[in-house]
């Protein structure tokens, strides 16, 4: 099967992908994996780290109690003292 563009499968209780004695099912209840290896996120690199630029968010996230840090540079030189 080839597609220039997107293929969308739609099924009312599942769909199954096997290829020897490995499986993908995707269910309402969620996906099945199984497989002798299964790589997730092995390909490609992370996404860029957005940081926030409305203090306000910042003033939330500090009175909520969760953990962040607004901007931690590092110093010039720190990296190469570091790296050896």
């Amino acid at each position: 099967m080839n597609a220039q563009g997107d293929i969308t499968l739609q099924s009312s209780s599942k769909i199954t992908l096997k290829v020897g004695g490995s499986f993908v099912v995707v269910h309402s209840g969620g996906v099945d994996i199984k497989g002798p290896a299964i790589n997730l996120n092995s390909g490609g690199s992370p996404g860029d780290i957005l940081q926030a630029t409305n203090p306000a968010v910042l003033k939330a996230a500090a009175s909520s109690g969760a953990a962040f840090v607004a901007h931690c540079p590092m110093k010039e030189g720190q990296e190469e003292a570091e790296n050896g």
